[in-house]
């Protein structure tokens, strides 16, 4: 078995689909000719469940479906590169995991296996290939799944979802039947992997220095413009902004993933009234880059490139870097676009090491300036999708896994996952869960930070270090749900106040902006787009290719260096992903160009 996957998975990874065309910054291609429409396979309207007297390997115990032999599993963990950390496969959070499982199911969590959050696309395919994949493995990449499935290298979860639905309660009250259906095969009714909940839809947020915005006098911006006012304010005051360090002045802040970094500005150059079936077609790469509009969007920061407004070496920052971070921390960033919360986030944010370095005034807020033709503030914000879950052809246990599963929907396990330890992660104050750092760092005589061989932070005091919450909302742990649980309990008043050492007044405002004006990622599936498996890092590699060497053009060769590279982009296998998407929008709609709701 490991042997055949190997072989496929080698073999598929060495597959990609090279076609050559040509479609401008704003076309889609025609919808071909529509002979047949296909037919789309329905979820039964009545599962069909084992019943219980046929159903012998577990039993009911205190109200829950519990092993008669314990069985053994082991799961994908997210490692991320926080300063102060514990480690995410050790801590106070697995071992409660770990116990309340065996407990409740009679399911032995054996390991947690750690993968660095921005690895698990390179490694997971490596140990799919070995036949060393952990049992439950999580993954953002939709593309990979399909293509692991067309291989044969994940478990067919149709039967499992419905054969004991009734026994899986948790999971279908979290997730609903819009995600379990969300991710089925619409011709095969197959479904190879989970799609969880997304409980919190906001998703990109512009950031200023609004004690920068105080000490110039400006109002915060409202629109393209005026950002690129407040842009050039910025450098062109830097001895009064950073004095002896003017000379590092970054105005805004960027890294080499520019789809998503200036995402706002992007996808504000799309005209008005973009169609659904626009959206599908050109939907081949996360970032919008297909949209129309892109390449004037790109215009724009070329030109801000060109006037020295744009950290110059952003295109070398990739990955893990910390480089673009590490100079939010130090103060020298004026402005830059991220994650809804980005700022924020942990008990060592911007937002705190920025007051620890510059004083208690500095701070970021969120901005909402990017207008498009009519006058919107338009943006994407999530839908009800947010990571996958899938179980490899090597699990030997997918029933004890979908009950892993169940079990980690459960609201309590959430809660208790999300919300820590009180006095520790959190306190109670007025019935609302305030969240504090469960570890500080340590200080010198200055107050400033102590740094360790490696440039890290070091904890002031160790004794809580198995309690910290290394990632927001505990989203590596709760592999379920990404946001507070809304459900009932204090979670659902958690938001406002879960980001230690940020008044809740930026928060509102950040989940206001990234929401406003906004359209919900599309959430269609109309089956595997074959030439888009497997191409994922290509996209990717030329798409960051593309950005990056049309905003450091030279003004004057902008149009010919974005075109050749907009060409290489599509020739790379981008255009062979659009002509599929058209044939698949044509064979379920027509020529529809919306997406229709019955």
């Amino acid at each position: 078995m490991k042997k055949k996957l190997l072989a496929l998975l080698l073999a598929g990874m060495m597959i990609t689909t090279m076609l050559a065309g040509c479609v401008s910054d704003d076309d889609v291609p025609e919808t071909p000719a529509v002979t047949e429409t296909a037919p789309v396979a329905e979820p039964p309207e009545v599962a069909e469940e084992i019943a219980d007297e046929d159903f012998d390997e577990m039993e009911l115990v205190d109200g829950n479906w519990r092993f008669k032999e314990t069985r053994q599993i082991t799961a994908l963990i997210y490692e991320r590169n926080n300063d102060i950390r514990t480690p995410a496969h050790d801590n106070y959070y697995t071992d409660f995991i770990k116990s309340e499982l065996l407990r409740i199911h009679n399911i032995e969590l054996t390991e947690y296996v750690p993968v660095g959050r921005w690895e698990e696309s390179d490694t997971i395919p490596l140990w799919l290939a070995s036949g060393d994949a952990p049992d439950v493995c999580v993954t953002y990449n939709h593309a990979a799944i399909q293509e692991y499935a067309a291989m044969g290298a994940v478990h067919d979860l149709t039967d499992l979802v419905h054969e004991h639905r009734s026994r899986l309660t948790h999971m279908w009250d979290l997730f609903t039947e819009h995600n379990i259906y969300g991710a089925r095969n619409p011709e095969t009714g197959a479904i190879y992997y989970l799609e969880t909940t997304l409980a919190n839809s906001a998703r990109i947020n512009t950031f200023v220095r609004e004690d920068w915005l105080a000490a110039l006098g400006l109002a915060e911006p409202k629109t393209t413009q005026e950002f690129e006012d407040m842009l050039i304010a910025f450098r062109d005051n830097a001895d009064l902004l950073l004095g002896n360090n003017a000379a590092r002045m970054v105005p805004f802040g960027l890294a080499s993933d520019v789809g998503w970094q200036t995402n706002n500005l992007l996808v504000s150059f799309t005209p008005d009234g973009i169609t659904e079936r626009e959206r599908y077609v050109l939907g081949g790469d996360e970032r919008q880059t297909m949209w129309p509009g892109t390449k004037e969007a790109v215009r724009v920061l070329n030109r801000w490139f060109n006037e020295s407004l744009i950290y110059p070496e952003f295109a070398l920052i990739t990955g893990s870097d910390d480089t673009l971070t590490n100079l939010v921390n130090a103060g020298f960033v004026g402005s830059f676009m991220s994650n809804w919360d980005i700022p924020y986030r942990g008990e060592n944010s911007n937002q705190v090491l920025v007051k620890q370095e510059v004083g208690p005034e500095a701070a970021f807020i969120a901005v909402d300036p990017f207008q498009n033709d009519a006058g919107n503030t338009f943006k994407v914000r999530g839908g009800a999708f947010d990571r996958k879950i899938f179980f490899p052809a090597t699990n030997t246990e997918p029933l004890a896994s979908i009950f892993f599963i169940d079990f980690m929907s459960r609201p309590e396990i959430i809660q208790h996952l999300q919300l820590g330890i009180e006095g520790i992660n959190h306190d109670i104050v007025d019935g609302v869960p305030i969240f504090k750092a469960a570890v500080g760092s340590l200080k010198d005589d200055e107050g400033e930070d102590v740094l360790d061989d490696d440039g890290k932070r070091i904890p002031a005091d160790e004794t809580n270090l198995p309690y910290i919450i290394n990632s927001p909302n505990n989203i590596d742990m709760t592999i379920t749900i990404n946001g507070f649980y809304r459900g009932g309990g204090l979670t659902a008043l958690a938001l406002p106040n879960s980001f230690p050492g940020t008044d809740a007044r930026y928060i509102e405002k950040a989940l206001e902006y990234a929401n406003k004006n906004s359209v919900p990622n599309m959430e269609l599936n109309l089956g595997e787009i074959f030439s888009q498996s497997g191409m994922a890092e290509v996209i990717q590699d030329k798409r960051d290719s593309l950005f990056a060497n049309a905003i450091r053009a030279n003004p004057a060769d902008f149009d010919a260096v974005y075109d050749q590279y907009w060409q290489e982009y599509l020739d790379s296998g981008m255009q062979a992903i659009i002509d599929e998407r058209a044939e698949r929008w044509a064979q379920y709609f027509g020529t529809a160009d919306f997406r229709p709701t019955d």
